[in-house]
């Protein structure tokens, strides 16, 4: 009896492989079809006529405001760097003798100087009194008031969602939720009442998100004085110094500081006590190397040479011994002269230091004005908006990736706040044995705070949750916005 062999199987597994590899491609089709699909329904829910303007709102502030960061950060190094790579240009070329405070100075302003802490150090312009008094309400309305709206605005928007996320953990009172959620300002009050609960009543979870979020009021409340503080207008003054044959005139104007004087200059074509002032002409750089090859009245034969237009036109002129008698100013206060153009006389430091006074410059007979800042002030206040700046990024970071990372969420405002608050309130009361709308306000706030600790508001954290992790957070974002990632990934390989 012939076996009968079952060749079907044998038959079917040349098909197997075709078919799993005809499903991968097939597969990934789908994906990116569904994909493709749920962002199309999100953009749809997003660019409703509803939510269009709070989704740009949503996700561009945070965007504008990491440009601010970024900006803020770059600002605070480069301005110091640069008022002092200013300053140590300056002394070789001043041509300002006047003090902040209105002294006459030869020495270059030094402009991190403590004691002029509230003087106009950085002063532009050269303004009227209506001018300069306009500048400074400008300045006080735009940057004082409606910067620290703007401060006020990014501040709450980050405790509104830290404090969201603390209360799954631990309630707070009813203070803090009104300030949190429902207030979106600082006012002194407030900021009392938040010190109180989170001393002596209910905190939030982190010791340094609190103490940040009471500096930070503190700092916006200020913020219009520090705006104010750091700016000013002041008169606009200019050096003058008044001569031996008693003449008054501009010192800047027809005095230059003196580094040589060539006594006997005739040796080399030029007059007899030729003075050579700061960088001026060619002879000043000829000296430079003159004097540390001779020396200054040695008894050796020397070289002097003329460049002319061209390196090749040089004229040189032999000199018998001794070398040049030149006296060098080397700056030293105790060794400074002036040359006097007006009438090529010379002027000691000490003459100087006594004739010369400065005094307000005027235009057309009207006193001038400049409006500038306090550099030291402006430094400590641009410090001081980096720290809040990238602390009220973080904060807000933080708690968005930790609440987007479960899912839908909300963070209360609005009347949404008010059905939380109203809610908590009658809540509490109940547990005490008291009807919440049958008391009056006072006996309110007196249960409250006798009975209640302040009261407590709270909010039910999600069954399923996990502990928070960043790296978590940011995959999280990154798998649910793939078909975005993907996009912005290769238009930056395509730049």
């Amino acid at each position: 009896m012939d076996k009968s062999v079952d060749i079907d199987p044998l038959l079917m597994e040349t098909d197997v492989l075709p078919t799993k590899r005809a499903s991968l491609p097939k597969n990934f089709t789908l994906y990116m079809w569904r994909l493709w699909i749920e962002t199309y329904n999100e953009l749809r829910y997003d660019l409703k006529p509803t939510r269009l303007w709070r989704t740009v709102v949503e996700y561009y502030m945070w965007f504008l405001f990491s440009i601010w960061a970024l900006g803020i950060i770059i600002f605070s190094i480069l301005f110091p760097i640069a008022l002092s790579a200013s300053w140590e240009a300056a002394k070789y070329l001043n041509q300002d003798y006047c003090a902040p405070d209105g002294s006459f100075s030869l020495e270059v302003t030094n402009p991190w100087r403590p004691a002029w802490a509230f003087q106009i150090v950085l002063g532009m312009g050269s303004l009227n009194f209506t001018q300069a008094k306009a500048i400074d309400i400008v300045w006080d309305i735009v940057v004082g008031r409606f910067g620290q709206a703007i401060l006020a605005y990014y501040s709450w928007k980050a405790f509104a969602a830290y404090v969201r996320v603390s209360m799954e953990y631990a309630p707070i009172t009813y203070s803090s939720f009104r300030t949190s959620f429902m207030q979106g300002e600082t006012s002194f009050r407030s900021t009392v009442r938040m010190i109180r609960d989170f001393t002596s009543r209910r905190g939030l979870r982190s010791k340094t998100a609190m103490v940040f979020m009471v500096t930070t009021m503190v700092f916006v409340m200020v913020f219009p004085t520090l705006a104010s503080a750091m700016t000013g207008y002041t008169a606009k003054n200019e050096a003058v110094i008044k001569l031996a044959d008693s003449t008054q005139t501009p010192f800047a104007e027809f005095f230059e500081r003196l580094d040589y004087t060539i006594h006997d200059a005739y040796r080399v074509n030029l007059t007899a006590d030729f003075h050579v002032i700061s960088h001026a002409d060619m002879s000043h750089y000829l000296l430079m190397d003159y004097i540390p090859q001779y020396g200054i009245r040695n008894d050796t034969p020397s070289n002097w040479s003329w460049i002319g237009l061209w390196p090749e036109n040089i004229d040189h002129i032999e000199l018998q011994s001794p070398t040049l008698d030149i006296t060098v100013y080397d700056g030293k206060v105790s060794d400074e002269a002036f040359l006097c153009t007006q009438n090529n006389e010379t002027y000691s430091l000490p003459y100087i230091s006594e004739h010369a006074v400065c005094q307000p410059a005027t235009t057309s007979l009207k006193q001038t004005y400049q409006w500038g800042f306090s550099v030291l002030q402006l430094e400590v206040t641009l410090i001081l908006l980096t720290f809040w700046t990238f602390g009220v990024w973080i904060m807000w970071l933080r708690a968005h990736l930790e609440l987007t990372s479960r899912g839908k969420h909300e963070v209360p405002h609005g009347l949404k706040a008010v059905l939380y608050l109203a809610d908590s309130i009658r809540d509490d009361f109940d547990s005490i044995g008291e009807e919440a709308e049958s008391l009056s306000d006072e006996e309110l706030r007196r249960h409250a705070k006798e009975q209640l600790g302040g009261g407590k508001v709270k909010i039910e954290a999600p069954e399923s949750q996990t502990r928070y992790s960043l790296r978590r957070s940011l995959w999280h974002w990154l798998k649910t916005n793939s078909l975005w990632t993907l996009a912005f990934t290769r238009s930056g390989n395509i730049v």
